[in-house]
């Protein structure tokens, strides 16, 4: 396949763009990779290559180049969805999308509310996270908190230090990419005698808004496009309701993969990529 191509394109009002990493052909079904909390779109490069087909994956707002939201900004998380539906006015056809984690909530929501956008829907480990509805006060407290002193980066001393933490992460991460990844999305910091990352610190603060599993099962319960959801074997971050959230998507298939946790397409990419295509290939 084709060396990875990175472009900026601009999904929402005030020239708000997004990077936009591509790789095989530049016609035909795109599928578009949604990558996860502070992850950034080469994170799928391992999977991207491999799916052998025309894939696109943006790096969503405030990670790693794509645009921050600005003094006085916040993330919400309809924002996120919103910049895919710009996204995808790129590509002429419906998209076959898949998400990870945040990445792949944002796709479930899209695919509910955007149904003639999505040709087939993948969500790896992205039913969401635990309903936080009796603690919306205390979020609403967190949030306010951190609007006053906001979250700031901690300084990497250097590119070593960089891929240390993100290999600490994801330590089944091939350590060739870890570095390529932390060379991708670290800058040099204000002082000049370190680094520090591009994705927005803004992320560490707290949203005021809490998770409704109920409101969550409304939205699936819309989506229409074939849906496969996908865990590891290995996951510790599946929530207690987890089974009730799949069974209110219609027909959705799920496919379980050994040997990996929560990244899975860091822990077993070749096992992920089979999952994928025999999914995405299927009539």
């Amino acid at each position: 396949m084709t060396q990875r191509r990175e472009r900026r394109v601009v999904v929402g009002p005030g020239d708000f763009g997004l990077t936009l990493c591509e790789w095989g052909p530049t016609s035909g079904r795109a599928t578009v990779l949604l990558h996860g909390f502070l992850e950034q779109g080469a994170a799928w490069e391992v999977v991207a290559r491999g799916l052998n087909r025309r894939v696109a994956a943006p790096d969503l707002r405030g990670h790693g180049r794509s645009d921050a939201v600005g003094p006085g900004g916040w993330y919400h998380f309809w924002d996120y969805v919103a910049d895919v539906d710009g996204l995808l006015h790129e590509f002429d056809a419906p998209v076959d999308l898949v998400g990870h984690s945040m990445g792949g909530l944002v796709a479930l929501l899209l695919a509910a509310t955007r149904p003639a956008r999505i040709h087939k829907l993948v969500a790896i480990e992205g039913l969401g996270p635990p309903d936080t509805t009796t603690h919306a006060v205390d979020r609403a407290i967190q949030f306010l908190d951190h609007r006053r002193d906001v979250p700031r980066h901690v300084r990497l001393t250097d590119l070593d230090d960089a891929v240390r933490r993100i290999s600490r992460g994801a330590p089944k991460m091939d350590r060739a990419l870890a570095r390529e990844l932390a060379a991708r999305i670290t800058t040099e910091d204000a002082s000049g005698s370190g680094l520090q990352w591009t994705w927005d610190a803004l992320h560490r603060g707290r949203s005021p808004t809490p998770f409704s599993s109920a409101q969550a099962s409304a939205f699936l319960s819309r989506i229409d496009a074939p849906t496969l959801l996908i865990d590891g074997a290995e996951t510790a971050f599946q929530v207690e309701d987890h089974a009730q959230r799949a069974a209110a998507i219609p027909s959705a298939g799920h496919v379980v993969i050994p040997g990996a946790g929560h990244l899975v397409h860091h822990d077993a990419p070749a096992a992920l990529i089979q999952a994928l295509m025999a999914f995405l290939d299927a009539p």
